[in-house]
């Protein structure tokens, strides 16, 4: 009985040390003993991390493209001039972009078309309302004023959306789903807003036509 008993004590005891090693005491992981290796995403490359929002982007917002029909568009919208924004560069923070002229009206940068501005929106988050971009489609452009912006644009019939414009503005923070416009641009930022959207007014009095895709899409 006796070697049995020691037995035991001796196995007990080992569980109890094999336990508070392993960092778990009384069914409580002992966090000064847990890993503090980085999480994959916190290791990855910069160019690992784009490629993946913009591959998460695509896949969301294909299953909420809007279809463009051009033999539903109204004579007034037909009318108006095209526009293309591309997006280029995608982070957790921005979405990048370029906006160029489409004079064929058929979704591509065309030889000679010309690079209007560079864009900024927010990440594209499921088209939450003053969170997100909105989603790939072709869209109707209008002027607007207000005292807040100035001259600007206003895009229209967005789904699910209201008040989602074109207006001045740098990075994320100035924007709650609005398209930003500049004539410079750096990582999550672009510069010289109010002279990019002067240059819009002056081009486009009337508005135009606009279809977003990204650059693989």
């Amino acid at each position: 009985m006796t070697n049995k008993t020691s037995g035991k004590a001796l196995n007990l005891a080992l569980i109890v040390t094999t336990l508070i090693d392993g960092g778990l005491v009384g069914g409580v992981i002992n966090k000064s003993r847990q890993s503090t290796r980085k999480t994959p995403i916190e290791t990855e490359t910069a160019v690992t991390r784009q490629a993946d929002y913009r591959d998460k982007q695509v896949q969301v917002e294909t299953k909420t493209e809007q279809v463009y029909n051009a033999d539903k568009r109204t004579d007034e919208s037909a009318k108006k001039p095209s526009l293309l924004l591309v997006r280029t560069e995608f982070t957790d923070k921005s979405i990048i972009g370029e906006l160029y002229g489409d004079r064929n009206r058929n979704g591509t940068i065309d030889k000679g078309e010309e690079l209007l501005a560079h864009t900024l929106e927010l990440p594209y988050r499921d088209n939450k309302r003053n969170m997100s971009s909105i989603p790939y489609g072709n869209y109707s452009v209008a002027i607007r004023t207000s005292p807040k912006f100035g001259n600007h644009f206003i895009v229209e019939n967005v789904k699910g959306r209201s008040h989602i414009l074109f207006h001045p503005g740098n990075s994320a923070k100035d924007t709650a789903g609005c398209i930003l416009v500049g004539k410079t641009k750096a990582k999550n930022y672009i510069g010289d807003s109010r002279t990019a959207m002067k240059g819009l007014r002056a081009k486009f009095p009337n508005g135009f036509n606009l279809r977003i895709r990204n650059s693989t899409h």
